[in-house]
Formats: C-alpha cells, structure tokens, sequence
C-alpha cells in the first residue's frame, strides 16, 4: 500500500470497546484496542494516503453469538438496548465495511463508525 500511495485498511471492533459488561473485559479491552490502533495508523498512514477505519457493530447474528441471542428471554434484555429493536444481521456491518473501502470514503480516516442500531445513543 505505501509503494501504491494509497489504500484502505479496515478493521473490526465492537461496542464492547466502549460500553463495558460482565465477563466481557478481554473482549472489551481488545476492541478497546483496536479503536486505538486505528487512530494511531491512520496518523502514520495518512501521508501514504492510507485511510485506516474500524466498524464497532453491536451484537451480530453469527455463530459466535448464537448462545446469547438463541435464548429468548436473554434475546428480549438485548434488543431493549437497541432502539433499532432487533440485533444486526452480517449484511449490517458489510455494507460500512464496503462503503469505508470505497472511494466514497477517500476522505474518512482515524473514525470508529458505530453499527448498532443506535445503542450507543443511549
């Protein structure tokens, strides 16, 4: 990407790096981490015209999930924090993924984009 001068690096992180839970505190402390590292690279990138970004979705319906959101009773206290009012599906979070890896998003860097149906506005 430096001998292209240009390029897109897009990371994941998750609410979690902001929002701090039970039993959570590696996860949350890893995603934590990676909202750091973004702004880092994306400071030592820029003069590559690098744009470094993260999306922190909210819980997503994936295998890795399933044992939180297969539980309805435990699915109701999630989707009550979600004013959205259901958790994300994958295609959620590949459609920022996609955008922050498009021309579209030439002038985005450093940025942590939230995809959590609003939770983190409350």
């Amino acid at each position: 990407m430096r001998q292209q001068k240009r390029g897109k690096i897009v990371s994941l992180s998750s609410i979690a790096g902001r929002r701090s839970a039970p039993f959570m505190g590696i996860y949350g402390v890893a995603k934590a981490g990676i909202e750091m590292m973004t702004k880092v690279m994306a400071q030592e990138l820029a003069p590559f015209n690098i744009q470094v970004n993260a999306v922190a979705p909210c819980m997503v319906r994936t295998k890795f999930s399933e044992p939180f959101w297969s539980n309805a009773e435990f699915y109701d206290q999630i989707v009550k924090a979600i004013p959205i009012g259901r958790i994300a599906e994958p295609a959620d979070v590949a459609w920022p993924v996609l955008f922050l890896c498009s021309e579209a998003s030439d002038f985005m860097t450093g940025q942590t984009m939230m995809v959590d149906g609003g939770s983190s506005a409350i």
